[in-house]
């Protein structure tokens, strides 16, 4: 049961998690782990897009909104009615290009949900222990295992530059292959032709232009971070399963948090949970408009594995592990104050007992969100893996 915070400081708590502890510099873009971050993060990369292929001469071209329309047809392999109007072109002006400004507004929110995840990964222990809602029978064992694991991410930051590497090396590699073939194949450009050439495509860097730049450095800084992420990430949760035995999570019915005590961990899900539709959403977009049956195109192949494989596992382990630690807490406390009320000598004491067991009632079996909100997330995740297996299908 939640009691009063111990004076402990953030800094100073031995459960504090080091993976993310920003230069200087950095805090002054404390704004990033706000929610209306992510709004402005994408709307910032897509004007700045924009302004890009005004500059390039690329932003519009002749019978734009014909245009669209045989290429929805085309992305969705419709009937010839679906149109009644065809338009063919060669050219990929930025405002025809979908899928490639979807990707540029979702793709640089990663970074505003990078820093919220991490800033709560950070202190969520320490906070869940300041409440006083965890239980650990072997302080000093946990204790050790977040040295370690702080240890380890100490070690890594030595590694960064060959992350950074491998990160450009990546992107140069996607950004290589689109210009090995056409651009999005799926597309009729004529009434036999199909595809972009590379060098009509606003975003190509076959063409110097500040688009094709913008795009490069865009995929650069993401793909950083992404793996940034799965390198840290992965302690964490392996930290977390080499406590399982020794931590037990409760919740502060006092709701001082108004999350029961679970708001870090609810900012870490919702991050991680976003960034999971978000990924697998540009991944796919990205794969769409890489030239088909190319053999370069393998080059995504692992990455969409290894998203659909992980996909699942974020959505069902943490709402597995919280459930089973919720419903053991609020079992035991059940029972403790059923046999106080029934010990207890005067009817103030039992209706103080009947108010607690009243509010312990109403602590839900995943505290960190409401049905909505889970629901929202869940469907998400459920129809962003669906559109990646379609994806797949589509380029390979």
């Amino acid at each position: 049961m939640a009691t009063t915070p111990k004076a402990l400081s953030p800094q100073a708590h031995p459960l504090r998690l080091e993976i993310f502890e920003p230069h200087p510099f950095l805090r002054r873009f404390r704004f990033m782990g706000h929610p209306r971050a992510l709004g402005l993060t994408g709307l910032a990369s897509l004007c700045l897009f924009l302004i890009a292929a005004t500059l390039d001469g690329h932003l519009t071209q002749h019978s734009l909104l014909h245009v669209l329309c045989e290429d929805a047809r085309s992305y969705l392999s419709a009937k010839p009615h679906f149109c009644k109007h065809y338009a063919f072109a060669s050219q990929m002006s930025a405002l025809r290009d979908i899928p490639s400004l979807v990707v540029i507004v979702f793709l640089p929110t990663t970074i505003p949900l990078m820093y919220r995840q991490w800033t709560n990964i950070t202190s969520f222990l320490s906070a869940m222990d300041g409440r006083s809602i965890l239980r650990i029978d072997d302080r000093q064992r946990v204790n050790a295992e977040a040295l370690a694991c702080n240890r380890y991410f100490r070690k890594l930051g030595l590694w960064n530059p060959l992350v950074s590497l491998a990160a450009l090396l990546c992107v140069l590699y996607v950004v290589r292959v689109q210009t090995a073939g056409h651009v999005y194949p799926s597309l009729h450009t004529s009434l036999s032709g199909v595809g972009i050439a590379p060098t009509d495509w606003w975003l190509s860097i076959s063409g110097i232009g500040v688009a094709g730049l913008f795009y490069f450095l865009l995929g650069y800084a993401v793909v950083y971070i992404i793996l940034l992420q799965t390198i840290h990430g992965s302690r964490v949760v392996l930290l977390v399963w080499r406590t399982r035995n020794h931590i037990a999570y409760e919740a502060d019915t006092s709701d001082s948090d108004g999350a029961l005590g679970w708001s870090e961990v609810r900012a870490i899900l919702f991050a991680t949970w976003s960034l999971i539709m978000n990924h697998g959403l540009c991944l796919g977009l990205v794969a769409l408009s890489l030239p088909k049956g190319h053999p370069a195109t393998i080059v995504l192949a692992p990455l969409l594995f290894q998203w659909l494989v992980v996909a699942p596992i974020y959505l069902l382990v943490p709402g597995y592990a919280t459930r089973r630690n919720i419903s053991a807490w609020k079992r035991t406390q059940r029972a403790k104050f059923r046999r106080d009320i029934a010990e207890a000598g005067t009817d103030a004491e039992v209706r103080a007992l009947e108010h607690k067991l009243a509010k312990l009632k109403r602590v839900r079996v995943n505290p960190y969100a409401g049905v909505i909100g889970r629901g929202l997330h869940y469907i998400g995740i459920i129809a962003t893996i669906v559109f990646v297996i379609q994806i797949i299908g589509q380029i390979y």
